[in-house]
Parts: C-alpha cells; sequence; structure tokens
C-alpha cells in the first residue's frame, strides 16, 4: 500500500472527508477463491475457482484504492466493539496515525510477537492493533479474492482481446507486388500472424 497523492496538504476536520491526503492505493495478487500459490507449490483447489478454461482462472494483478478516514473509522468501530458515535475529529487523528504508519521506515512492529507486545509499557505499540495469524489467515483470503468489478474487467479484457489482435494483424499486413509479372497487376499479402502478438489467455 502506498499513498496515492504524497504531496497532498494535511485537511482541517471540515476538510478530510474524500480528501486526497488519505487517499491510497495498493497492488496485489488475487484469485477467485482468494488462495494463491506458496512459492513453487500451485494454489489448493477450492470451490470457488473459476470453470477450466475461463478467464478468470489463474492469479491476476489488481490495482485498488481505498481511503484512510474509512479505513480509521472501521478499525475504531472493530475496537470498540459498540454503536460508540466518534467525533469527527477522532476519525481525523486516527486516519493521521494511520498515514504517518504507512510512510514510516519503521516495520518492526509487523513482526513483533504479540507475547512480546503485551509486555511493552510505552505507548504506539502497534503490534497489538494486529490480527492474530490465524485471523490473519482469514483476512488474506478476503482480500486476495477477486471483486466482482475486477472479475467483469477481467473478462471484458478478454473478450475484447482477439478483435485487437486482428486489427494490429490487417494494419502490419506488408504489400506484395507481384514481383516478375508484366500484367501490371497489384496484389496484397494475406494478413499474417503478427510476431509477437499476444495470444488469448486460456
Amino acid at each position: 500500500m502506498q499513498l496515492a497523492y504524497p504531496d497532498a496538504e494535511n485537511p482541517t476536520v471540515e476538510d478530510a472527508t474524500g480528501s486526497d491526503f488519505f487517499s491510497v492505493t495498493k497492488t496485489l495478487q488475487a484469485s477467485c477463491s482468494g488462495l494463491l500459490p506458496d512459492g513453487e507449490k500451485p494454489a489448493a483447489a477450492h470451490k470457488h475457482d473459476a470453470e477450466p478454461g475461463s478467464p478468470l482462472v489463474g492469479i491476476h494483478s489488481v490495482s485498488r484504492k481505498d481511503d484512510l478516514l474509512e479505513v480509521a473509522a472501521k478499525l475504531l468501530a472493530a475496537v470498540v466493539r459498540s454503536s460508540h458515535t466518534f467525533q469527527p475529529k477522532v476519525f481525523l487523528s486516527t486516519a493521521c496515525i494511520l498515514r504517518n504508519l504507512l510512510v514510516s521506515t519503521d516495520r518492526a512492529w509487523l513482526t513483533m510477537p504479540h507475547k512480546d507486545a503485551e509486555e511493552v509499557k510505552e505507548p504506539g505499540v502497534w503490534t497489538l492493533m494486529m490480527p492474530r495469524p490465524d485471523a490473519r489467515l482469514e483476512q488474506d483470503l478476503v482480500a486476495q479474492r477477486l471483486t466482482a468489478p475486477e472479475r467483469n474487467a477481467i473478462i471484458f479484457a478478454h473478450r475484447a482481446l482477439p478483435a485487437s489482435v486482428a486489427a494490429a494483424a490487417a494494419k502490419t499486413a506488408p504489400d506484395s507486388g507481384a514481383e516478375g509479372r508484366n500484367d501490371g497487376a497489384s496484389h496484397r499479402a494475406a494478413p499474417e500472424k503478427v510476431a509477437g502478438a499476444p495470444s488469448a489467455p486460456s
């Protein structure tokens, strides 16, 4: 995950909603089931896998956008676990903390064991905000699962590919005047397959 607009100005509470300051992007690998290969080991079969021959088969690289202000609201709701209504300035402060964590070079809290984090007496022990390994696996599956719009985009791109390849072949096909003939007739060579042209994914 990275900032979409690193140089955006820090907004006021009134201007925080929809501000570029909290806009983030992330690129990740995703599949229909959410399962990914583990090194050279292929992903396990799953009931949500795409049908054989579908363009959705396999792993796809997708880009997503998010808003740290919305992430902050979800985080606070998960921590408090009640219908408490937070003031806008609380959302703003939490989103600023998340933004600082995102740009910070200190990543030690990501790998610190929970049992060690529980012994720390200083503030800012962000490890305690991380889900435990079993819960993280479930959340990873959800995050790595293709969304409906992403599936539609992949299918649309697959359907458009053959037409684009044919158009490229027609434009690049060379002229071949019949050499050695005296009848003056010109002949155009039939379109040939373009070298290096991508083939439709299976």
